[in-house]
């Protein structure tokens, strides 16, 4: 009789072990089983409705016509065009700065780091819809700020000027402003690669007799290719699929790309061509699906370059003698043309009734009326409690979602 129920015992807590070994998965699998639903349904759905000529209620038979109509229109090619010209060109430009950046708080005796690290992070407040109308307040042609001011500099000397000289409305203006979009997120993923890179590495590579630019080569660079690899395809991909800059800035300049064309096809036709909206997203899908095959190709074979290190070392800070405070002075107008210049501009023309440059005249003219009648509104109180309600929700599922993937992924 002991012998049986030391037997039901041991069965007994086996199976409690078992059991609690196996509930740990239960919340990380189901969260990874939503993630995938989440990424993948839509898609599906996507390239399914892709050969359908109905509506999403109405879906009609299947058919080519869409990618017919897509890909058949010359007009199309010239999009594409259009869209890899701002992506790839605005992507050099934010990571470029990011990296400089990145370095500089991280490997260099910067004056005020850490207010540099935080003036990194505040653009990130603006949304990009509001950071593209500053911009028309800042450069329009004729009532833009900097213009009008610039053009009363030139009367002085005589220069008598209608328009400009500078636009926000071209290739360069939606380039720049998407660079400056795209620095801070990249600038997060590069400056925890400079913090956990072994600067032993770059110091042995120097001791060895090797220079700057061939320690960068041969050591920095590989160590950082992931990251690199990772800011880029993500700061491109964010560019690629833009849609507040091309709608508020390339529209007036008649510079159309992927996400204005695709919008067009579903809010300015009647009936909206959901299907041919659907053939054009395949191509992002295609290019999402190269981009990913060639990190992991890349990435796998950056594997050789790994090291293992201790966790005691300190980077070797770098010290940039007298050009300290010209590297901070970048950060500064940094921060000036992402938040400050923009923020002014809203400012003063919420208080304005049709936007006009500032001077001692129009103090006189200010008023709160946009503010009375916006605050006076009924429904402006539902509209901000439901953009505060799907800030949150959308925040949180997202965290819980990144941290629960990136710990099944890692661990």
């Amino acid at each position: 009789y002991s012998s049986a129920a030391s037997d039901v015992y041991k069965r007994q807590r086996f199976n409690r072990e078992s059991w609690s070994g196996r509930s740990q998965y239960v919340v990380p699998t189901v969260i990874v089983i939503l993630t995938l639903a989440l990424i993948l349904v839509p898609i599906g759905a996507m390239v399914m409705f892709s050969f359908r000529d109905g509506t999403p209620w109405n879906p009609g038979p299947l058919s080519l016509s869409n990618y017919i109509g897509a890909y058949g229109d010359p007009q199309t090619y010239q999009i594409f065009g259009n869209t890899l010209i701002l992506a790839v060109a605005s992507t050099i430009f934010s990571v470029f700065v990011a990296i400089l950046f990145a370095f500089l708080t991280e490997r260099t005796d910067l004056p005020y780091r850490n207010v540099a690290w935080g003036l990194m992070l505040v653009p990130m407040a603006m949304p990009g819809l509001l950071f593209a109308v500053s911009w028309t307040i800042l450069l329009s042609p004729r009532i833009g700020i900097f213009n009008v001011w610039m053009r009363e500099i030139a009367g002085l000397f005589g220069h008598e000027m209608t328009e400009g000289p500078l636009s926000i409305y071209n290739i360069w203006g939606m380039i720049f402003l998407e660079g400056l979009r795209g620095v801070s997120t990249t600038f997060l993923i590069m400056v925890g690669a400079f913090r956990a890179m072994d600067p032993s590495l770059e110091e042995a590579a120097r001791t060895a007799g090797a220079s700057n630019l061939t320690t960068f080569r041969r050591v920095s660079l590989p160590i950082l290719t992931p990251a690199l690899l990772a800011a880029t395809m993500y700061s491109f991909m964010t560019h690629l699929e833009s849609l507040e800059i091309p709608l508020i800035i390339g529209l007036p300049a008649k510079f159309y790309v992927f996400p204005t064309y695709i919008y067009f096809t579903t809010q300015r036709y009647t009936p909206p061509e959901y299907g041919l909206a659907a053939a054009l997203g395949a191509t992002f899908l295609l290019v999402s699906i190269l981009l990913v095959y060639w990190y992991r190709k890349i990435v796998g074979q950056s594997g050789r370059f790994a090291t293992v290190t201790g966790k005691g070392y300190r980077p070797r800070i770098i010290h940039l003698g007298r050009w300290r405070i010209l590297f901070f002075a970048i950060f500064i107008v940094y921060f000036l043309l992402t938040i400050a210049a923009p923020a002014a501009a809203l400012l003063w023309s919420s208080f304005l009734p049709i936007p006009m440059a500032p001077s001692w005249e129009l103090l006189d003219s200010l008023t709160l009326k946009n503010y009375i009648k916006t605050f006076g509104d009924d429904d402006i109180w539902e509209v901000i409690w439901n953009t505060l309600l799907i800030a949150v929700g959308a925040a949180t599922l997202t965290m819980v979602m990144a941290l629960t993937i990136a710990w099944v992924v890692v661990r």
